[in-house]
C-alpha cells in the first residue's frame, strides 16, 4: 500500500500578501501633509518640524492616534490686537456717547443696555432741568426771582443740556406746566411796578415812569428766559401772544415783536434800526374799559407811498388791537371807500381777543409842541360789535377815509404834522362801549 503511494509534486507556495502599513506610518504621513498646508508665520520664522515616526514591526500593538499639531500661535498678532483695543478705548473716552463706528471683526457688539442707559440719562437730565425752570416761574410774583439768580440757574441748565445733547430752548417751550410753557407762565406771573402797572401796560406812561418800567423789563425773568431762545417757531410765538393778552402786558408784547417780528420788506430798507413806538396808557379807575394809545410812525409818507400800508399792533384791555393806515386797493371787497382812498382802520386781532364795542377818537399831535389838537380829530365808532377773524368769519373792523376830515392833509408830503423828520404822531382815546348815535363826541 505504502509502495503504491506516489509522491506528489511539490506545488510552489504563493508569496504571502504584504502586511498593511503600520498605523504609526499613517500618522506620520498625515502630520507631513498638515505641515505642507499649514499657514506660514507672518514674521518669517521657521515653524517647528513635526517628529517623523519610524516604521515599527507589525507585531507592535496599536496605540491611540497622535493628535494633529496645534496651529502655530503668533505672539505678535496677539500684542497688536491688544494695542488696537487700547487705542479704541482711548478714543472713546473723548465722547459722551458710544461710538457709532462699525465694530472690528470678531469684536463684541455693545450691549443694548448701554444705549438704553444713555437715553434714560438724557430723559432724567431733561426732567431735572424742567423742574428747576418750573420752580423759577412758580415763585411768588410778589417777591419774584432776582434776575441775576435766574440767569445763573439758567446758565447751569444750559451747560448741562449741552453736555447731554439737549437744547434748553426746547425745555422752555415745552408745554408741561398746566398745558403751557415756562415762557407763557413767566409772562402771566410777571410782577410789574406799581407806577408802571397803574397807568400803563408794560411800556409805562408818558414821562420818566415809562423809562423806569422799561429798564425793569430788560432785567426780569422773562428777559432771562428769552436770552436762551434765539428763535421761536410760530406756535410758540402765538402762545406768548396769548400770554400777553391774558396778562394785558403791552410792554412784553412790544418786546416780543422787536425780538421775533423784525421789520421786513420795505420797512427793513426804510427804517434801518428804527421802529414804530406804541405806548398804551390806562386811567387809574374806569368803568367802561377806557384806554389811550400814543404812536410815533417814522418815515410815514415814504412808507405809505412804497408799501401802501402801515400796521401797528398793541395790547389793551386784554385784547390785541391793530391800528392801520392804508391805501385801499382794487382787491378790497368790503362795501366802503373806493380803491385808492387813504383810510385809517382799527380792528381786533387774534381769536383770543374777546369781541367789543368801540367808541374812540383819533387825535393828530402837533409836531412842534407834541400836544393834542382838538380841531384835528377823527371819530372811530363801531356800528356793530368788533370781532377778530376766526373760523373763516370775515373781520369786523372800523374803517374811516381821510378825505373831508382834518386828516386829509396826511395824503401829501410836507404836511406840517410830519415835518421836519416825516414822523407821524397820533393819540387814540377809546372806550369799550356801544356808541350813542345821538352823541356827537366820544
Amino acid at each position: 500500500m505504502s509502495s503504491e503511494k506516489q509522491s506528489l509534486p511539490s506545488i510552489p507556495q504563493s508569496p504571502a500578501p504584504d502586511a498593511p502599513p503600520p498605523y504609526a506610518s499613517i500618522a506620520a504621513a498625515t502630520a507631513t501633509l498638515l505641515e505642507s498646508i499649514a499657514p506660514q508665520p507672518a514674521d518669517g520664522t521657521t515653524p517647528a518640524q513635526p517628529i517623523r515616526l519610524t516604521d515599527a514591526p507589525p507585531a507592535q500593538p496599536h496605540r491611540a492616534p497622535a493628535p494633529p499639531p496645534k496651529p502655530h500661535t503668533h505672539k505678535r498678532s496677539a500684542s497688536a490686537s491688544s494695542a488696537a483695543s487700547g487705542s479704541l478705548k482711548t478714543k472713546r473716552s473723548w465722547f459722551s456717547f458710544a461710538s457709532s463706528a462699525a465694530p472690528a471683526p470678531g469684536a463684541a457688539h455693545p450691549p443694548p443696555a448701554a444705549a438704553a442707559s444713555s437715553a434714560r440719562t438724557r430723559a432724567e437730565v431733561r426732567s431735572t432741568v424742567a423742574a428747576l425752570v418750573s420752580d423759577l416761574v412758580r415763585s411768588p410774583s410778589g417777591a419774584g426771582t432776582p434776575a441775576a439768580a435766574a440767569r445763573g440757574v439758567l446758565a447751569s441748565c444750559a451747560d448741562v443740556c449741552a453736555a447731554h445733547a439737549l437744547v434748553l430752548a426746547d425745555v422752555l417751550q415745552d408745554r408741561a406746566i398746566e398745558g403751557h410753557s415756562p415762557l407763557y407762565w413767566a409772562i402771566v406771573t410777571r410782577a410789574r411796578g406799581d407806577a408802571g402797572s397803574a397807568n400803563a401796560e408794560g411800556s409805562g406812561g408818558e414821562g420818566e415812569g415809562g423809562a423806569e418800567a422799561e429798564d425793569e423789563e430788560k432785567d426780569d425773568l422773562v428777559a432771562a428766559l428769552l436770552a436762551h431762545c434765539p428763535a421761536l417757531p410760530p406756535d410758540a410765538a402765538h402762545e406768548l401772544r396769548l400770554a400777553c393778552v391774558a396778562a394785558a402786558d403791552q410792554g412784553t408784547f412790544q418786546r416780543l415783536r422787536a425780538l421775533f417780528a423784525p421789520a421786513l420788506g420795505t420797512d427793513a430798507v426804510l427804517l434801518h434800526s428804527r421802529r414804530d413806538d406804541v405806548r398804551v396808557v390806562l386811567p387809574a379807575q374806569t368803568a367802561d374799559g377806557a384806554f389811550a394809545v400814543r404812536v410815533e410812525v417814522p418815515q410815514y409818507h415814504r412808507r405809505m407811498m412804497v408799501a401802501r400800508e402801515i400796521a401797528l399792533e398793541f395790547v389793551a384791555r386784554n385784547r390785541i388791537w391793530r391800528l392801520a393806515l392804508l391805501i385801499t386797493g382794487p382787491e378790497e371787497t368790503w362795501h366802503g371807500p373806493p380803491p385808492g382812498a387813504w383810510c385809517i382802520a382799527l380792528a381786533l386781532q387774534d381769536a383770543a381777543s374777546p369781541p367789543a364795542w368801540l367808541d374812540a377818537r383819533l387825535f393828530l399831535l402837533d409836531a412842534k409842541f407834541n400836544a393834542t389838537s382838538d380841531t384835528a380829530s377823527l371819530p372811530l365808532r363801531s356800528k356793530q360789535m368788533l370781532e377778530p377773524p376766526r373760523d373763516g368769519a370775515p373781520l369786523v373792523q372800523v374803517v374811516v377815509p381821510l378825505d373831508g376830515t382834518p386828516f386829509s392833509g396826511l395824503q401829501y408830503a410836507g404836511n406840517p404834522a410830519t415835518v421836519p423828520d416825516d414822523t407821524l404822531r397820533l393819540r387814540l382815546e377809546a372806550k369799550l362801549r356801544k356808541p350813542d348815535p345821538f352823541e356827537g363826541a366820544a
